[in-house]
């Protein structure tokens, strides 16, 4: 059945001739110094979004020890990781001022 051989032009192309001339990658443009603020500031939100489900968990299985021990912790974590989140925060502002 020579039918069954038949191709559509489309087919037998590579899909990269029709690429344009800069490509499909898209580069995000940030410098490295955003990209680690980016980062801390993800991981800030997502430590804050874990104690929350912690702390909702243990209070609701009511689990008391367990919470007095994670309120032990986020007041002990915490006020580092604000100043060292804000500091990367402010380090990348100025950074990206300053160019």
């Amino acid at each position: 059945m020579p039918f069954l051989n038949r191709s559509v032009a489309s087919e037998r192309s590579s899909p990269t001739d029709k690429l344009p001339s800069h490509g499909l990658l898209i580069q995000s443009g940030y410098s490295p110094v955003v990209k680690l603020a980016f980062t801390v500031l993800k991981y800030f939100f997502l430590f804050l979004a874990g104690f929350t489900i912690a702390s909702l968990l243990s209070v609701s299985l009511g689990a008391n020890q367990l919470m007095e021990l994670l309120l032990g912790l986020f007041t002990f974590c915490l006020k580092p990781l604000i100043a060292f989140t804000f500091c990367i925060v402010a380090i990348v502002v100025l950074v990206e001022s300053w160019k």
